[in-house]
């Protein structure tokens, strides 16, 4: 499966989306990210994103201001400065991922 996603090494880093519910012991988001970084060679950044805690999952919110808002105040970057003029592969479940890249002042 890793093998059909294609263009992963043109990529610096892989970050991965932190999850919403911390609880799971499996966090599939993460272990996807790990595993197509050590497959095609590109180095995963597993903590560079965080998220406040309670924070609301966005699956829900259909309005494109609140999803705006909810991002600014629940996701975090730590050293952001280490992405300037890199290549950055975000990995998350589906959700409004250009909004996502606009909220952190990250181009997708």
């Amino acid at each position: 499966m890793l093998d059909k996603i294609k263009g992963v090494e043109q990529f610096d880093y892989i970050i991965p989306i932190p999850p919403t519910d911390k609880s799971r012991p499996f966090q599939p988001v993460t272990e996807i990210a790990s595993a197509l970084g050590k497959h095609r060679g590109v180095k995963v950044l597993p903590n560079f994103l965080a998220k406040a805690a309670g924070g609301k999952q966005l699956k829900n919110v259909d309005d494109p201001e609140e999803r705006e808002k909810l991002l600014q105040e629940s996701l975090s970057i730590e050293g952001k400065e280490l992405l300037a003029g890199k290549k950055v592969l975000l990995v998350d479940d589906p959700i409004d991922q250009e909004q996502l890249c606009e909220s952190q002042q990250i181009c997708c």
